[in-house]
């Protein structure tokens, strides 16, 4: 018996297409700009020891993927769908509301003294930064929906 399969991947047209390979060029080369930066910083020239080696390459691949993701939503290629939107925002402040509270309950049990000195050292400290994520995305998502509702009043 034949079934048929719905595909599930999203269609973006060619102006999306050309954008999205626009920002992954260009942020390629960030992500090396970054990657030689933390090699000088890191141990290289300047033994500046902000966060422990694990964390350096997890912190700048974070960032790289906070640029990229919050170009393409301010862009108008991230979402396909109008829901899309709405789950996405709906995520991203529940994301940040739940690691902002982790983040201040754990420093709160933890002296923050010690992380202002070492720089991250631990996966607890890491979580300290994923707030700021969530909380780029939500704001990225917002400005997306308000550029989309003054695009449609000025077509009307």
């Amino acid at each position: 018996m034949k079934t048929k399969t719905k595909n599930k991947t999203q269609q973006f047209d060619e102006r999306q297409l050309q954008i999205r390979a626009s920002v992954y060029q260009r942020n390629f080369g960030i992500l090396l700009g970054l990657l030689l930066a933390d090699a000088a910083i890191g141990g290289l020239y300047f033994e500046i020891a902000w966060a422990a080696q694990p964390f350096r390459s997890m912190l700048i691949a974070l960032l790289s993927v906070t640029i990229i993701t919050a170009e393409f939503i301010l862009r108008g290629v991230y979402f396909t769908k109008r829901g899309e939107k709405i789950f996405f925002l709906a995520m991203n402040a529940f994301a940040a509301l739940a690691y902002s509270f982790f983040s201040v309950a754990n420093h709160f049990a933890r002296n923050i003294g010690d992380f202002l000195r070492e720089g991250i050292t631990d996966f607890f400290d890491f979580n300290a930064i994923l707030p700021v994520y969530f909380f780029a995305m939500l704001v990225c998502t917002l400005i997306r929906i308000v550029m989309d509702k003054f695009a449609a009043k000025s077509a009307e």
